[in-house]
């Protein structure tokens, strides 16, 4: 959940256009999660959901404030992995 900073709107619809939030955000979200992610084993991200959603929440609110746009809370609901990936922590 998000919205634009308020008191920055001039300056996000000049540099980023009335749609800031597709422009920025799966790029934006698909590094965090990335660089978040890669700091656990499959077994931590499924254990420790909370302090992972925890790190996601603070990297998010930082990236994100750079293109003035506030958080206002993350969920993760689901973690799946691609198949390759899968089968690879089974085979271990």
């Amino acid at each position: 959940m998000f919205k634009p900073n308020e008191r920055k709107l001039f300056t996000i619809y000049r540099n980023l256009g009335l749609d800031y939030d597709g422009r920025v955000l799966p790029s934006v979200v698909h590094e965090v999660l990335k660089s978040v992610v890669a700091r656990y084993t499959v077994a931590q991200l499924a254990h420790q959901r909370e302090q992972v959603s925890s790190q996601i929440r603070a990297s998010l609110t930082e990236r994100l404030r750079e293109f003035n746009i506030d958080l206002d809370d993350v969920a993760i609901t689901d973690l799946s992995f691609s198949p390759v990936y899968q089968r690879a922590v089974e085979s271990k």
